[in-house]
């Protein structure tokens, strides 16, 4: 294994080339060096020969892997890979990525929005149409800094779409989120939200689930843009 220094928490692409009881070795396309991670066969999702990304960690005495996380290469060879932290990803990508990505033939575009249609339903959708009748509050969704319009005492509805946004990088696209749904507009406190996201946000709102959201930051009342 290798144990020459790089820069802390480096991000590599590479392949698992074995899997062990209690760790397992990735090797990096980038540096052609082989490196440990752990590995716990009841917990982990990873087989040998897995195409990964990774961060590379300096420990006092050595190298290893952590943060591995599968990535997508369409037919044109571009990849799409999630961030570590996934709490923006709402469906198994394995289903649906591939629908997503197959058409995208370049990496010139900094942020790619994407939706795609299927002929059936395909799944239940959180994202509905509110008014004044429905009881709504706001919360901070898990992962998130700012307050989220929810509505309590509705179902999820059917939906036959999934849409997903991607942001690109030196490595190619990386997975900002993706759901079933259609496209729903910023909320008004991300500091990128158009007039146009605020008006959608007036009449719609996340289904409420106590899972999502931090504890103990509901609120009847907010004070950004919502109606």
């Amino acid at each position: 294994m290798n144990s020459n220094k790089t820069n802390n928490n480096n991000e590599h692409f590479g392949c698992i080339v074995g899997i062990y009881d209690t760790y397992g070795v990735v090797k990096s396309d980038i540096d052609n060096n082989e490196y440990y991670f752990r590995y716990e066969s009841n917990q982990s999702k990873f087989n040998k020969n897995d195409k990964v990304i990774f961060l590379l960690n300096q420990s006092q005495f050595e190298e290893t892997a952590s943060a591995l996380r599968l990535f997508y290469t369409n037919e044109y060879g571009i990849k799409f890979y999630p961030r570590v932290n996934q709490y923006h990803i709402h469906l198994m990508l394995d289903k649906y990525l591939p629908d997503l990505i197959k058409n995208i033939k370049d990496n010139e575009e900094n942020i790619l929005e994407v939706e795609f249609e299927y002929p059936v339903v395909i799944g239940k959708t959180v994202c509905v149409k509110v008014d004044q009748n429905d009881s709504i509050v706001y919360a901070i969704r898990k992962g998130r800094t700012g307050y989220t319009k929810f509505v309590k005492n509705r179902n999820a509805e059917d939906c036959n779409s999934v849409f997903a946004a991607f942001k690109r990088t030196s490595f190619g696209y990386l997975i900002l989120t993706v759901f079933v749904g259609k496209k729903a507009g910023l909320e008004p406190w991300d500091k990128f939200a158009t007039n146009e996201d605020i008006l959608f946000w007036q009449n719609h709102a996340l289904i409420y689930d106590s899972n999502d959201i931090v504890q103990r930051s509901a609120l009847s009342k907010c004070t950004l843009n919502y109606k």
